[in-house]
């Protein structure tokens, strides 16, 4: 009987060992329910997750083409604005040069007129020393006549002032009447003696 008490003593042990075993096997079957509904909830935020994801990158996708799409544009904006920046200096340089061309052309033609202006002055002046040589050299050619003329006189003056002691003596301011020497000339007044 020993075996008997043993045995239910045994049996009883067991028993609470079963309910043990029952109590945890409706524990883990409600914990595995619910880990069942939480892989089933978890499987659904993935899926929505993933579906989010995929929207996401879908958007994203559209916004980097847009954004793509944009640079693109302003891209070809900054290209023709630069375009037409270079067009406008480009004229503006070509036309600037043209004005400088004709701004040299004008000033050069002023500057070839002054010259020919000095030279034309310079040749009028030049005509006029000549001219002026020429009248001096005929004044003086005049004055060198003029010279002889008057020499011609002294020599005939200092002639006549040699007059031989037999002709009457004359005052300074007594008028005579013309005489010939040789030569013709006529005398006002004679001084000398």
């Amino acid at each position: 009987m020993a075996d008997d008490d043993d045995l239910e003593s045994r049996v009883t042990a067991l028993e609470g060992q079963v309910r043990d075993l029952s109590v945890r096997t409706n524990a883990n079957s409600h914990d595995a329910a619910a880990a069942r509904i939480l892989a089933g909830a978890a499987d659904r935020d993935v899926t929505e997750i993933r579906a989010e994801i995929r929207d996401f990158r879908a958007e994203f996708g559209e916004f980097r083409a847009g954004v793509r799409q944009e640079f693109a544009d302003v891209r070809a904006e900054f290209r023709q604005e630069f375009a037409d920046v270079r067009t406008v200096f480009r004229q503006g340089f070509a036309d600037v040069r043209s004005e400088f061309g004709d701004f040299r052309a004008a000033t050069t033609a002023s500057f070839n007129a002054q010259r020919q202006d000095f030279v034309d002055l310079r040749n009028h002046v030049n005509d006029g020393f000549a001219r002026m040589d020429d009248g001096f050299t005929e004044i003086r050619g005049r004055l060198d006549g003029t010279a002889a003329g008057l020499q011609q006189i002294a020599d005939t003056l200092q002639t006549m002032n040699r007059v031989p002691p037999s002709w009457p003596s004359v005052s300074p301011n007594t008028v005579h009447e013309p005489f010939d020497v040789g030569r013709k000339a006529t005398i006002w007044s004679l001084s000398r003696r």
